[in-house]
């Protein structure tokens, strides 16, 4: 009996740490114009910064640098598609900010797991949203 133990302990040991973590996904788009006459069209947003954390904000520099604040639990970046996926901590509540070069940010709140489709805008001024920087 002893020996069941040892091993029912062990299996139990080797269990992926990913059984305590839960994931949020979904897909990024933007809108773009094909042409100056063209009527614009809901696209797949390649590159996108997606970071999780719980109380996560972003402080926006009007000389360009963006700067996430807090501690980021997770971190990706968009596919071709627009996909992203994180893995963060079980059970709790997350802000989610979405950041792109030359586009605004934005942000949700979410319990994970969930999913979010996200929609980024292209920032009105050429100045703005140039650069990303994080802070704790």
């Amino acid at each position: 009996m002893p020996h069941l133990k040892t091993i029912l302990l062990s299996a139990i040991l080797l269990l992926p740490t990913q059984a305590l973590a839960d994931q949020i996904s979904g897909r990024v788009t933007t809108w773009q114009k094909t042409s100056q006459m063209s009527m614009p069209r809901e696209v797949p947003a390649d590159n996108v910064t997606v970071v999780a954390g719980q109380g996560l904000r972003i402080d926006i520099n009007h000389a360009g640098r963006d700067t996430i604040i807090g501690k980021v639990e997770a971190r990706a970046t968009s596919d071709r598609q627009g996909n992203f996926s994180l893995n963060v901590p079980s059970g709790s509540n997350y802000t989610v900010i979405f950041w792109k070069r030359g586009h605004t940010p934005v942000t949700y709140n979410i319990n994970a797991p969930g999913q979010i489709n996200a929609q980024i805008g292209a920032s009105s001024r050429s100045t703005l949203h140039m650069n990303l920087g994080f802070r704790q």
